[in-house]
């Protein structure tokens, strides 16, 4: 008997005709091909917390890299394609590793990742090397406002 499950995702990069995705029930990344329709498991997102759901919201591709925007999750997450090597960036100064809702969307341009705030109430950019900064924003004097991962860069 085969068994099915239902996923739903809301991070998700299309690349080289591969959607890449996360689910938001489980920390692994998956890979289905667009012209053969088939679907496979990378692997599991390692340090998540595999039992808290919405670990990520959205994801961009950035010089080789799929890069993951931390919602629940307690840091970014990078992912080589070629090398199929994960790495974790710290959200120190930032934002506080433990708060939910951190970011919702993140997308690539001019060689940095973008990440929209929705409870961290601001912008980051992060290159491909793991460097994170925060954006300053310039507006009525108040930091902070609620982004969107459908903002145009």
């Amino acid at each position: 008997m085969e068994k099915k499950y239902k996923l739903t995702t809301e991070s998700m990069c299309i690349w080289n005709g591969n959607l890449y995705f996360v689910p938001r029930e489980c920390p692994i990344l998956c890979k289905w091909d667009l012209t053969s329709a088939h679907y496979e498991i990378i692997g599991e997102i390692p340090c998540e917390n595999a039992i808290r759901e919405r670990l990520f919201d959205g994801m961009c591709f950035l010089e080789g890299k799929l890069i993951l925007a931390p919602h629940n999750a307690e840091k970014i997450w990078m992912y080589d394609i070629e090398l199929n090597i994960w790495e974790g960036v710290g959200l120190d100064g930032v934002c506080s590793s433990d708060r939910n809702a951190k970011y919702v969307g993140c997308k690539a341009c001019g060689g940095y990742a973008y990440f929209f705030g929705y409870e961290a109430k601001n912008i980051i950019r992060m290159n491909s090397n793991g460097v994170v900064e925060e954006v300053e924003i310039k507006n009525d004097g108040t930091k902070g406002a609620f982004w969107g991962q459908s903002v145009a860069i």
